[in-house]
């Protein structure tokens, strides 16, 4: 075969890759994304909680406000002890604080003071459930105690604190996320918001246990990916991450994939796990505090509105403004911003909910 009939051929495969990209992929393309037209916009819990906390807003007050202007749900963390006692839920002794705290704490008297032991003190019921099973999960069943009430507690009564004892490091149990309120999460769904999960990654748990994670997780829409270490649940292990999926496709929940700046700064593991779960993915965009302190509301807007248009952005993630915007209050600021958001997607023919997903274009008939 000759040169130019070689080329000939070429430029014939070409031009049937072509016609059918725009006679047959591109079409089903357009009409896929004018069919997914939802979108979620989320709001950082803690991120919005430390907000209302600081202007002397009631917590729920606040959020209805939100969930009037535009908002349409709420992005949960994990929670850390620290942040537990800091809000009087719990409180942690070592082994070896147990002769000073006994008698303050009613502390068991069959309690150890050994240093690889470590008491937590509960103070409400909701709470204890939810450190019972994830403290199980993370150090086995058998190095976790159930003490009950105090054993001069004369009734059952739900003021009365609960004890649980673990064996193991105080550092490890300070270090690692415990898992979500239930309580906390299902009261936002009351509410009327959808429920965005933000798991950090545990590298003790291992295909076995990852099944009773996500089985112990409140009720959710989503899962987002987060957390100091970056990862997602499961990396690096393969069969860990396989688990994650199925449970994932278990339970119907969405995967959100966040954008960044760099593929330095992409999540780790968030790539396997997007490729094989293509068809319940959904692309995330948010403004980080440090870029939000810069940015003000109306070029905000566009940012989103650049998203959603053009890279099919189907969950905005959401923070609030620390500093008031032009003449308005920094209440009245941050009300507008999301009412502006939420008339911009109505402007463009979307729509608030649970977020579209767009199913593999290969596999479209």
């Amino acid at each position: 075969m000759d040169k130019a009939n070689s080329r000939l051929i070429l430029i014939v495969l070409v031009a049937v890759g072509l016609v059918t990209a725009v006679c047959w992929v591109l079409p089903r393309r357009i009409a896929m994304e004018r069919a997914s037209r939802t979108v979620e916009t989320a709001l950082d819990y803690d991120a919005y909680s430390e907000y209302f906390h600081a202007q002397g807003i009631e917590e729920d007050a606040g959020f209805k406000d939100q969930l009037a202007s535009g908002a349409s749900a709420v992005a949960f963390n994990e929670n850390y002890l620290s942040t537990l006692q800091l809000n009087g839920h719990v409180k942690l002794y070592s082994g070896t604080d147990l002769p000073k705290y006994r008698t303050l704490e009613n502390l068991p008297e069959g309690a150890l003071s050994v240093a690889v032991r470590q008491y937590l003190v509960v103070y409400d019921d909701d709470t204890f459930q939810d450190l019972m099973t994830m403290c199980k999960l993370l150090v086995g069943s058998d190095k976790v105690t159930e003490w009950g009430r105090p054993a001069n507690s004369t009734h059952a009564s739900s003021s009365q604190p609960r004890i649980i004892e673990v064996v193991g490091s105080g550092r490890f149990l300070n270090s690692v996320g415990l898992g979500f309120s239930s309580a906390l999460v299902d009261h936002f769904r009351r509410m009327g918001f959808n429920i965005v999960l933000r798991p950090e990654n545990k590298t003790n748990l291992g295909p076995g246990l990852i099944d009773g994670y996500f089985s112990a997780m409140p009720k959710a829409d989503y899962v987002v990916f987060g957390g100091i270490r970056n990862e997602a649940l499961g990396y690096p292990v393969e069969a860990c991450m396989d688990e994650v999926l199925k449970q994932l496709d278990a339970h119907g929940l969405r995967l959100g994939i966040v954008e960044v700046p760099s593929p330095k700064s992409a999540l780790k593991g968030e790539e396997y796990l997007a490729q094989r779960y293509c068809r319940m993915a959904v692309r995330v965009q948010s403004i980080a505090p440090a870029q939000l302190a810069r940015v003000p509301p109306p070029d905000a807007l566009d940012m989103f509105q650049l998203g959603v248009r053009e890279r099919n952005v189907r969950m905005i993630f959401l923070r609030p403004y620390a500093d008031p915007f032009g003449t308005d209050t920094l209440t009245d600021t941050n009300i507008h911003y999301l009412q502006s958001i939420r008339d911009m997607l109505a402007a463009n023919h979307f729509h608030l909910g649970v977020a579209s997903v767009f199913p593999d274009i290969a596999s479209l008939p």
